[in-house]
């Protein structure tokens, strides 16, 4: 911070200002600033140790801050004093117009008597963080127009009293205009009473709509909150006692959104339920949870997480569109009545124990574990006709969506309006193969790490719809098997990614005439590579983004790629597969079309030829990675057309292009992160 700022008379704006130490410019800097407007941040206020400094800085703030903040270093030390920095707070007292405040780290034991003070009525944000010694909260309920409110690492905090609503002398309702209230990280906190009027207890907080208590774990002793206006709780790592204070009575008639997280003496919820307005409910980590409300019927998004003791799903969601269950361990069976038939997006993951979609005729009927056809033909399997989006992560049964002769898999449009299908970790998987009338609007079809998965065989009417196919980590795949007749070629696929299936040996489907194709991506997969170099596959005329790599050696001279031929490749990306390399792009291979290039992992690189870069006329993104003996870029021949530089683990280029190297480049950035799938 300059030492003259405080000669600045006329000066407006000024976003920051560091408290130095000694010499360094202080608080009496801003005594004569007087016409600053906007926001402001003081920071380093624990610099400050003389009181001279303090009343000087009395009178800085103008009329104009409307948002301020009061910052001291989040390392509390010996050095620190309580009385001092109580004192420096007092002081700087800002004007009444404040519309924001925000105090950080602050060291008293308590806060001064104007934070709270109503005659700060155009207050509508307060932040109070990381004031650990202090120990009680100001009045904060008589401030007329305040809106939001996050209270947070107020390790000193014990008790919340009547205090915290108003003062003796304050008339009316506290806290008339909260929308917003976080209380968060406060390990000691235990108490919250209320000990205001019946009147009054019955209408605190008339217009929160949105509270959330966090990392709260001692907090037991609760008042039963009244809470009409209320649309989104959030509780985590609190106790149950919190919940049941406010979630099981009746006033919560706007309630839309409950996140429950880290509840671990919670085991079930009341049978009355929630209210019927709730829309979206989020429990995670709630290990001794045994059961949900029956009839939640406006529920339209339900994510349950790490709930070890959860059995069952609740019945009566019958507006439900959205449904993900993760590592339930003990979950085994659906809802009784079946799944909504508006469910629209379902995610399975982890869940080793839940049985297959269907729907309950009578409570003991049972799911026979057997792989024959047979033991399947009587189940009466859930109509997932709207369902747009299936994802499914380590579930033993995923094998009977495409079992032929089951009633309801995705055979008979049960799946007819499903468009995405993610399949992941699911090592029972030996084959898939899609019956004949499956998935009529599939668009994305994503298989990844099933690493027992020998053939992926498809359909023509899968063929007619898919428009992105990505495999990825599937190393026994072997082949892909696609219907002869009516054409092999897929009509509209966009983008192939295949990675790491190093057993995969062709593309049956694949040739130059592959007219829809605009993104490919092959990375690690030999066999394909070998295939390519042998003349059985062509790259599609009309690429957009061409993405090849591998971790050993291709066999194919980039001489013999005939890249020039795709006059629409706008992005090529090679990583590794050429270790011999010394040089690189060579003059003629790349189109001059390109507008992105990407290197990596060519570990002998040396140079990359000035003319092979003057011929890229479109060029805007170069990136560089993981080519330990680069050590020079031409200086004056990267294109002109050139907006960015990004290296990534080059060294010795990186210590040579420090400064201003290309001082004609809008962007360079030389400690790029290493964010590649590869």
């Amino acid at each position: 911070m300059s030492p003259e700022i405080g000669r600045l008379t006329n000066l407006q704006t000024l976003s920051k200002f560091i408290v130095g130490k000694q010499n360094m410019p202080g608080l009496k800097e801003l005594m004569n600033v007087r016409l600053l407007r906007g926001s402001i941040s003081i920071q380093e206020l624990q610099n400050v140790t003389d009181a001279r400094d303090e009343n000087e800085a009395n009178s800085w703030a103008g009329q104009d801050i409307e948002e301020l903040e009061l910052a001291w270093s989040s390392e509390f030390n010996d050095l620190r004093k309580e009385k001092l920095e109580l004192d420096v707070l007092a002081k700087l007292k800002p004007h009444k117009h404040l519309k924001r405040l925000t105090i950080e780290f602050y060291g008293g034991t308590k806060f001064p008597s104007w934070i709270g003070d109503p005659s700060f009525s155009e207050i509508v944000k307060l932040t109070l963080g990381g004031c650990r010694k202090c120990r009680s909260l100001p009045a904060l309920g008589q401030l007329p127009k305040l809106k939001k409110l996050h209270i947070r690492g107020m390790h000193g905090v014990q008790k919340l009293g009547v205090e915290f609503y108003k003062d003796d002398f304050c008339l009316g309702h506290p806290f008339p205009s909260l929308e917003s209230l976080i209380f968060e990280d406060m390990p000691a906190w235990d108490e919250w009473s209320c000990s205001i009027g019946v009147e009054e207890a019955t209408s605190q907080f008339p217009c929160l709509r949105v509270f959330r208590i966090i990392d709260c774990p001692k907090l037991i002793r609760v008042p039963l909150l009244r809470l009409p206006s209320l649309e989104t709780l959030y509780l985590e790592e609190c106790h149950e006692a919190v919940l049941k204070s406010i979630v099981d009575v009746q006033s919560l008639v706007g309630l839309q959104s409950l996140v429950i997280i880290g509840c671990n003496q919670l085991v079930f919820f009341a049978k009355t339920g929630f209210s019927p307005t709730l829309k979206s409910l989020t429990i995670r980590k709630c290990e001794a949870l045994t059961s949900l409300p029956d009839g939640m019927c406006g529920l339209e998004s339900l994510e349950i997480e790490e709930c070890s003791s959860l059995t069952s799903l609740p019945d009566g969601m019958c507006g439900l569109e959205h449904l993900e269950i993760n590592r339930c361990s003990s979950l085994t069976s659906w809802p009784t009545v079946g799944l909504p038939t508006a469910l629209k997006v379902l995610t399975i993951r982890d869940c080793m124990n839940l049985e297959y979609f269907r729907k309950v005729s009578e409570p003991t009927m049972m799911l026979q574990q057997k792989e024959k056809e047979d033991d399947f033909n009587n189940i009466n399997v859930i109509n997932m006709s709207s369902l747009i989006c299936l994802i499914i992560s380590k579930w033993p049964k995923v094998g009977m969506l495409l079992l032929p002769g089951v009633e309801g898999c995705v055979n008979n449009n049960n799946f007819a309006s499903l468009r995405q299908l993610s399949i992941h970790d699911c090592d029972v998987l030996e084959s898939l193969s899609f019956p004949e009338r499956g998935l009529p609007n599939l668009r994305l079809l994503r298989i990844r790490s099933c690493v027992n998965l020998q053939s992926l065989a498809m359909t023509n009417q899968i063929l007619q719809s898919l428009e992105s196919l990505q495999i990825c980590i599937c190393e026994s795949l072997e082949s892909m098997y696609f219907p002869e007749r009516g054409g092999s070629t897929p009509n509209n696929l966009r983008w192939l990614t295949i990675i790491y299936c190093s057993n995969l040996r062709r593309l049956p489907f694949f040739d130059q005439n592959s007219q829809t194709l605009s993104e490919l991506t092959i990375y690690d997969c030999p066999c394909i590579m070998t295939s390519f170099h042998q003349g059985n596959w062509n790259l599609p005329p009309n690429l957009i983004k061409l993405t090849i790599g591998d971790n050993g050696k291709l066999e194919k001279p980039l001489s013999e790629w005939d890249l020039q031929r795709l006059t629409s490749l706008r992005q090529f990306e090679i990583g590794g597969g050429y270790p011999e390399l010394v040089s690189f792009p060579p003059p003629d291979l790349l189109p001059s079309t390109l507008t992105s290039l990407w290197i990596e992992k060519l570990p002998n690189l040396e140079s990359i030829p000035l003319k092979a870069l003057q011929n890229l006329t479109t060029l805007q993104h170069l990136a560089i990675s993981h080519c330990p003996k680069l050590r020079s870029l031409p200086k004056e021949g990267l294109p002109s057309t050139l907006l960015s530089l990004e290296l990534v683990r080059c060294p010795h280029l990186r210590e040579r292009c420090q400064g201003d190297y290309w001082p004609n480049i809008p962007y360079v950035n030389l400690d790029a992160l290493d964010t590649r799938h590869f």
